[in-house]
């Protein structure tokens, strides 16, 4: 089992700015985005907070839709890595998570390849100059910080989670960051 991990907080942004639902929140004539990922993120953690104080399977909590017409649409859940794992971990006990983000791919076939034992290498060495994620965010605002640090402090117990489910995660900047929010 082989899991590529990213930054919940940054995914949820980048996957925000991918699949933006419609927003009802209009400002000046255009959707204020930033308004509306924050309304949306705040509505998601307390559906997620509510859940998961009264049911007693966190994996239903992120994996259940909470509204049938976007049902595809979930920005915060989804990153609850420790949570997934759980569940993946009962069936596949072998595994290795990467941490893909901002490394080019020699480090990233480095870093897949100490964790399977062996020497990968890969047949792109090349950078390419076209970044999907940043064209796909640059016709949305960028959220507000205030949101940001309410995603990072939502997600930083989970993350610790992740770091005591898997150990090689707790030297990655974004769980070091959580492990420091909890300080």
């Amino acid at each position: 089992f082989i899991a590529a991990l990213r930054d919940p907080t940054k995914r949820a942004v980048s996957h925000f700015s991918h699949f933006a639902p419609k927003c009802p929140e209009l400002w000046h004539g255009f959707v204020d985005n930033a308004r509306c990922f924050h309304n949306l993120v705040i509505e998601e953690i307390q559906q997620l907070q509510t859940c998961l104080q009264f049911s007693s399977s966190e994996i239903e909590c992120i994996m259940l839709p909470f509204d049938q017409e976007n049902k595809g649409f979930r920005l915060v859940g989804i990153g609850l890595y420790s949570i997934l794992l759980q569940m993946w971990l009962e069936q596949f006990p072998n595994f290795c998570l990467v941490d893909v983000i901002g490394k080019d791919w020699q480090e990233v076939g480095r870093d897949l390849g100490s964790c399977l034992g062996v020497t990968l290498k890969p047949p792109f060495n090349k950078t390419y100059e076209y970044n999907h994620i940043s064209m796909a965010a640059t016709n949305k605002q960028k959220p507000w910080n205030v949101t940001l640090d309410i995603l990072d402090h939502f997600y930083a117990p989970y993350n610790r989670r992740l770091c005591q489910i898997a150990p090689n995660t707790c030297q990655w900047d974004w769980v070091q960051k959580s492990m420091s929010l909890l300080r």
